[in-house]
């Protein structure tokens, strides 16, 4: 797995998501989900605001996390 996974969503009400894993320097593996345009661009306040988040304490753990969150807003 690489340091950071991004993927960016399409949900089914239209809108996008980017869904973002990484290796923080202070909380470990972690997955956050913000709201963005097509292109993956998050506005500033859309930083301060996560749709959602999830830490995990491996990186195989995070690696089945953030498929898991990317299937889920899929839905």
């Amino acid at each position: 797995m690489k340091e950071i996974l991004r993927d960016i969503i399409q949900t089914s009400d239209g809108k996008f998501v980017m869904i973002d894993t990484r290796d923080t320097a202070d909380r470990g593996w972690e997955t956050m989900v913000f709201q963005c345009n097509r292109n993956g661009r998050v506005s500033t306040r859309g930083w301060n605001k996560p749709l959602g988040e999830r830490r995990y304490k491996t990186i195989e753990e995070a690696n089945a996390g953030h498929a898991e969150i990317v299937n889920d807003w899929k839905q």
